[in-house]
C-alpha cells in the first residue's frame, strides 16, 4: 500500500503548485490552490486551500476568511507575498502531509506548514556542546534565547507570577495569529 493512503505523518516533496476551480462550491469565482506532494515510495497526493471569501465558522480558525488561511499557508511554505501567479515556485519545496482516515472512511489530508530545518554539522555539535558540557565544564548557567526561524513569529513568553502575586490569563484579549492585515474580500451583505 503506498505511504500516501497509510494513515501518519509523511514527509513529501512538492512536486506541483497550481490553481484549480473550487472543488466544493458552484460559484464560478471560487477558486483552490492544489499542491501535489510526493511521498518517498513515488505515490501522490493532493492537498487543497481554498480561495474565496467564505468565512470560517467553526474552530481555532472562524472568523477568518479562507482566502486568509491559505495564504497563511502558503506563506508559511515559503511563498512570498500575494502573487498566485507564481504559485509554481513552491514546487520542490519540502513538507509533510497529515493523512487521517475519516468516520466516513474517506482519507483526509493536511498539509504541515512547519517546514524542517537542515543545519550544518559543525551547528549540531555546537548545540550539543551546550547541551552536554564536557567533564569539569560547567553548563551555562542562562538558557539561550530561541530565535524563531526566518519568515516566522517567535511565540511569546510569558513569566510566572511570583509568590505573593496574582496571576493572569496571559491570553485574554490577544489578536488571534493572522487577524491583522486588510481583507481583500470584504463581508457581503
Amino acid at each position: 500500500m503506498s505511504l500516501l493512503k497509510q494513515e501518519g505523518d509523511h514527509p513529501v516533496t512538492l512536486i506541483k503548485a497550481e490553481i484549480v476551480m473550487g472543488r466544493w462550491n458552484n460559484r464560478p469565482d471560487d477558486m483552490d490552490v492544489k499542491l501535489t506532494g510526493e511521498a518517498e515510495d513515488g505515490s501522490t497526493a493532493a492537498w487543497y486551500g481554498e480561495l474565496s471569501n467564505h468565512y470560517i465558522q467553526n474552530g481555532k480558525l472562524a472568523g477568518q476568511t479562507s482566502y486568509a488561511v491559505t495564504m497563511q499557508t502558503l506563506q508559511s511554505l515559503g511563498f512570498q507575498g500575494e502573487d498566485l501567479s507564481q504559485i509554481g515556485n513552491l514546487a520542490g519545496t519540502k513538507t509533510s502531509f497529515s493523512v487521517v482516515r475519516k468516520d466516513n472512511g474517506y482519507l483526509n489530508i493536511y498539509i504541515n506548514v512547519s517546514p524542517e530545518k537542515v543545519i550544518s554539522p559543525a551547528e549540531a555539535a555546537a548545540k550539543l556542546r551546550l547541551m552536554f558540557p564536557q567533564q569539569g565544564q560547567q553548563a551555562p548557567q542562562q538558557q539561550q534565547q530561541y530565535q524563531a526561524p526566518q519568515g516566522q513569529q517567535p511565540q511569546q513568553q510569558y513569566a510566572q507570577p511570583q509568590q505573593g502575586q496574582s496571576g493572569t490569563n496571559p491570553f485574554a484579549a490577544q489578536p488571534q495569529q493572522g487577524q491583522s492585515g486588510t481583507n481583500p474580500f470584504p463581508p457581503q451583505n
